[in-house]
């Protein structure tokens, strides 16, 4: 008994381990001279920003760096500040050194990188270049020759293809492509960010022949590998530039901005945020909880939909504490989210100044009223009157029957019926009192399983049409942080591209080609865009695991719907075979 308890505890906390879905933030960042102009800003700014306001606790960070050759430098899981002060401390002593810049060598060591990292996390990978490939002599990926060129761009195409199949959010950052370092144009020295570049000699140009400069090197006729990749992964190129704001362009991460002096307010007033959205794709901001010294002041939830590269006001309605005194604050506050959205910063401060505060000795006695009110309705309606009821029906129980079977014990669903031993005799033809049923299953007792699958049964048609479905897509990666393993019921849930519910993002379409909805058939599939689905010729009423396939220009390809069981769920019914023994329940395993 001990051991089972052991046993089943570790389950639970493997359970809950596995339930949570933290997100890995790979960075591949060229440090190669091209990169010395803006170096300095990108680690002061793009990644610290980065790091500092995307990064939550749980999640992993890994920085790859690349050059002539690429080499991992940090990888670390955040779980306390010490860790975030760990990684920005290593980033600190990268220098852009490197003489050669092997793109390829750095785009096959990090697909072969991110393909090692753990499944239950969802990959965010951003890439800092200025796109050059200019390799060192004994590379695998020279670029010497038109017919070595060409395969190049072709190893890019697969690379970016495999990386799309994954499911994997790619960004790319391009850095403009500038003089090299020790031209004439730097021959004076240029600072950024406190460093100072020192301008070479002749002897020195002469011994690098072979530097990072595009000039009189292959990248004068190497294919853009940087464009070439942006198309394979169908996402656009994202132009450095200088700010802060650069973090969440390179990350798609939305902006919160805190206001500015509320001024005089009372104890409940209002906060208006300003959010703004750095991707195409419409969003839902769902705010939670704004905590400060402990406790909510959120009065209720907000929310607040933005377009593509729109922005907005999220109206938050906080009401502080009573321990807060009149006087001037500066309060420091934390927002919740309730979505994977990352929006940063959360944390921050109001700047206000507390006046005549609400004496709410009233509201409390208005409560209480209330409170008490609801306590009575609840003893009158749901414990006396039932009560009473009881009482007299029991009075006459004698004439009240459970309906059973004849003395073989079959109903008639094929299940094992209750008999009494002497129901014939007694004269009841197969019907025993209500009040005594208990006592007439062959074993004495009604098994407990048998209670709780008929309440299962009935519990499961009242909640019909809200469930979790999981989408899959034949080729498309299904392990991609739970994206889609999504409740529907009776609301349409689109099935497409970008932005849609149920997402496919291993082929190009469009946001809504087909909606789904629950019915009382079933889960009913619906095509909007029937040019996908020539073999259908409407809707499909109880789609369940069923194949509907899908026609489109790169193939033909098999998506299906089925219902989501948890892990935790499936060992539970392991662990309980022995006391409800039978079939499986479909797709559990």
């Amino acid at each position: 008994m001990l051991q089972r308890t052991v046993l089943i505890v570790l389950i639970l906390f493997a359970a809950f381990g596995l339930a949570a879905e933290p997100m890995d933030m790979i960075v591949l960042l060229d440090v190669s001279q091209s990169m010395f102009p803006y170096f300095d800003d990108t680690i002061n700014f793009l990644l610290k920003d980065i790091i500092d306001g995307h990064l939550q606790t749980g999640d992993g960070f890994h920085l790859l760096s690349f050059a002539g050759s690429p080499e991992r430098e940090i990888h670390r899981v955040i779980t306390t500040e010490r860790d975030m002060e760990a990684v920005l401390a290593r980033i600190m002593l990268l220098h852009p050194l490197g003489r050669h810049t092997d793109f390829l060598f750095a785009l096959d060591y990090l697909y072969d990188y991110v393909s090692r990292l753990p499944l239950r996390s969802s990959k965010n990978i951003l890439i800092l270049t200025d796109g050059i490939h200019d390799p060192p002599s004994g590379t695998s990926y020279p670029a010497g020759t038109a017919g070595q060129r060409e395969s190049n761009r072709e190893e890019v195409i697969s690379i970016a293809t495999e990386m799309k199949r994954e499911g994997w959010q790619v960004r790319l950052v391009q850095f403009p492509r500038g003089p090299a370092p020790g031209s004439s144009q730097e021959g004076t020295g240029m600072a950024t960010g406190g460093s100072t570049s020192v301008a070479s000699s002749p002897a020195d140009d002469a011994a690098a022949p072979d530097s990072d400069s595009p000039s009189g090197s292959s990248a004068d006729t190497e294919p853009d590998l940087y464009a070439t990749i942006s198309e394979a992964l169908g996402v656009d190129i994202i132009e450095y530039e200088n700010g802060r704001e650069m973090s969440h362009t390179a990350t798609g991460a939305p902006h919160l901005e805190f206001p500015d002096n509320l001024g005089t307010v009372g104890r409940n007033f209002t906060v208006p945020f300003k959010i703004i959205n750095y991707v195409d794709t419409s969003i839902l901001v769902k705010l939670d909880q704004i905590r400060t010294r402990g406790v909510n002041i959120l009065d209720t939830p907000a929310q607040l939909k933005l377009g593509g590269k729109g922005s907005g006001t999220l109206n938050a309605r906080i009401t502080l504490p009573e321990s807060f005194e009149q006087g001037e604050y500066q309060l420091d506050v934390e927002l919740l989210f309730s979505d994977d959205l990352r929006i940063y910063p959360r944390k921050g401060d109001l700047f206000f100044e507390l006046k005549n505060p609400v004496n709410t000795s009233w509201i409390k006695i208005v409560l209480l009223i209330v409170i008490g009110l609801g306590l009575l309705y609840f003893l009158i309606f749901f414990i006396i009157i039932p009560l009473s009821r009881h009482i007299e029906h029991s009075a006459g129980a004698d004439t009240r029957y459970v309906g059973l079977q004849d003395g073989r014990g079959t109903a008639k669903g094929g299940k094992a019926a209750l008999t009494h031993p002497d129901s014939h005799a007694a004269g009841t033809q197969g019907k025993v009192p209500l009040l005594e049923a208990a006592s007439y299953s062959p074993g004495g007792k009604i098994p407990l399983s048998q209670i709780s699958s008929t309440h299962a049964y009935i519990d499961q048609q009242q909640k019909l049409g809200h469930r979790p479905i999981e989408f899959r897509l034949s080729g498309q990666n299904p392990y991609n942080g739970g994206r889609n393993i999504r409740w529907v019921g009776k609301n349409k849930r689109s099935v497409g591209g970008a932005g849609a519910y149920f997402l496919i993002f291993l082929i190009k379409v469009p946001e809504r080609i087909a909606e789904v909805t629950f019915t009382e058939e079933g889960l009913r599939f619906t095509p909007i865009r029937t040019e996908f689905f020539p073999s259908l010729q409407g809707p499909i009423e109880n789609c369940l695991n069923r194949p509907i396939e899908i026609q489109t220009d790169q193939g033909s390809f098999t998506m299906f719907f089925r219902e989501w069981i948890s892990p935790l769920e499936r060992i539970n019914h392991l662990l309980h075979l022995i006391d409800q023994p039978g079939t499986a329940p479909e797709d559990l395993y």
